[in-house]
């Protein structure tokens, strides 16, 4: 059994959301060519915590836990979609939104491994497609766009902003689920 269980994060529970924010910022702090990071969301100096400009009522909160109970990992989705994180970056919510998400924030402030990376992910998108959603929308900086493409992700567009390129991504659950599976730790594409 792992040492990291994996849950819907309840950010009501302050100690929780606590977690989570300093995780979040302690992940992006040192993110020093990502300039806007900045602007895109909350930062909170003093506390040192982040969040996104999307209310908490309006995500769902993935993470995994270590025996502490503190935040490893997290993965934010918009499931609400009634506001759209990527226009900051001029980028178009689809026309429609039902079984729609948006991922806002994939941190590990811990820097883990991929596989444990891959299975929060996949963990996240099976507890997503048994709740109905199916297509996935994404900005990403360059670095990153390498493992979004591993684990499926479309590109869409591309654009640049204050001298920094963003890309736009579609993800299928459906075509994950045919494609990409975890097992045993191993990450098997099918042919």
């Amino acid at each position: 059994m792992s040492r990291h269980s994996f849950e819907r994060l309840d950010l009501a529970d302050e100690q929780v959301r606590r977690s989570y924010e300093q995780g979040f910022f302690t992940s992006f702090e040192r993110v020093k060519s990502n300039r806007l990071v900045h602007t895109l969301w909350l930062w909170d100096f003093d506390s040192r915590r982040l969040r996104t400009r999307i209310p908490y009522e309006d995500q769902w909160v993935f993470g995994m836990r270590n025996a502490a109970g503190e935040v490893e990992a997290a993965l934010a989705f918009n499931v609400a979609m009634t506001a759209f994180q990527s226009r900051a970056f001029d980028f178009a919510p689809p026309a429609e939104t039902a079984g729609c998400f948006e991922v806002l924030t994939f941190f590990n402030p811990a820097d883990r491994e991929l596989e444990f990376k891959y299975r929060l992910w996949h963990e996240s998108v099976r507890v997503l497609g048994q709740h109905g959603f199916h297509t996935g929308f994404a900005t990403t900086a360059p670095r990153p766009l390498g493992l979004y493409r591993r684990i499926g992700w479309q590109l869409v567009q591309q654009a640049e902003i204050a001298g920094e390129q963003r890309f736009f991504l579609r993800y299928s659950i459906t075509e994950d689920a045919s494609k990409v599976r975890v097992r045993a730790g191993q990450r098997d594409t099918a042919a």
